[in-house]
């Protein structure tokens, strides 16, 4: 009896272990899609931009429905002038109406700003996943590189937080003329090491990846890379790792994660210096100071 009892209750133990494996794949995959992607987080969020210049909100038919963009175009810019300008990738708890103010530096530098939704995010339907994000920025890129007031050789792509694996992503399909991370990760496998999961086992189990140190390792365009030193979410060492992978230009923050920069005006004279030395902007006259103002 008690033979049969043990026997019984070791079958059923070993069932639920079973279980346990056969549903952690599962699991895992749901986890890590609530973490990456929090889209609930922007409900609610003001998406008003009434009273914006030289804006328009671009769509994209998908599988899944629409999904949306907004286009800053800089003033000046023409088929006769056309200028540079920048694809911006926000972060994952963000949505595209909050960023024409703090990017508005970019269009008084003389360069266009783009910045693509992303599934599932303010008025784009579908659900946010790697393949689709980077197919809808991709197809964005093309129809921004088609404005005869764009100059296709000069697109820059600036990503924050998963913005910045989202721009690397891009990079690695269509490279860039110069590329901006801020406060990116490596990957997310080496992320998943926050939440106690092995980076070999996340490299498995995720769908997502975003590995964007291969990206700026093995190929080479001007990088740029910006992160706090009291960054909470994406560990600074991952900012130092992605220069030192790159080859580029570390600017440290006394800062968090979601308040660097702290300064956006110090910021764009940064940024102006970068896309100067990476030939999206004219080299200013001799004698000219580069933190004056563009004329």
């Amino acid at each position: 009896m008690l033979t049969r009892l043990f026997a019984t209750r070791r079958r059923r133990s070993l069932a639920l272990v079973a279980l346990c494996l056969l549903t952690l794949p599962f699991a895992m995959t749901r986890i890590a899609r609530f973490l990456t992607y929090p889209n609930y987080m922007t409900r609610g969020v003001d998406r008003s931009v009434a009273g914006v210049a030289r804006l328009e909100r671009w769509s994209l038919e998908t599988d899944e429905g629409t999904v949306e963009a907004l286009y800053l175009r800089a003033e000046g810019a023409s088929a006769e002038h056309p200028a540079p300008a920048v694809i911006f990738l926000h972060g994952n708890g963000e949505v595209v109406e909050q960023w024409p103010g703090p990017l508005e530096g970019y269009r008084e530098l003389g360069v266009s700003v783009l910045i693509p939704e992303y599934r599932g995010y303010g008025g784009s339907a579908g659900s946010p996943r790697e393949s689709s994000i980077v197919a809808d920025a991709l197809r964005f890129r093309d129809r921004l590189a088609a404005l005869p007031e764009v100059d296709e050789t000069r697109i820059v792509y600036h990503g924050r937080s998963l913005g910045g694996g989202v721009a690397g992503a891009l990079a690695a399909e269509h490279p860039p003329k110069a590329l901006v991370l801020m406060s990116t990760f490596t990957s997310l496998d080496e992320m998943a090491g926050r939440y106690l999961v092995p980076e070999a086992l996340a490299r498995v189990l995720l769908n997502d990846h975003y590995r964007t140190r291969d990206v700026v390792r093995e190929r080479r365009f001007p990088t740029l890379v910006i992160h706090g030193d009291r960054d909470g979410v994406v560990p600074y060492a991952q900012g130092q790792a992605l220069a030192e992978a790159a080859g580029a230009r570390l600017i440290t923050y006394r800062a968090g994660h979601n308040d660097c920069p702290p300064d956006w005006s110090a910021t764009f004279r940064e940024l102006r210096t970068f896309l100067i030395g990476a030939h999206v902007l004219p080299q200013p006259p001799e004698g000219h100071d580069l933190d004056e103002p563009r004329p």
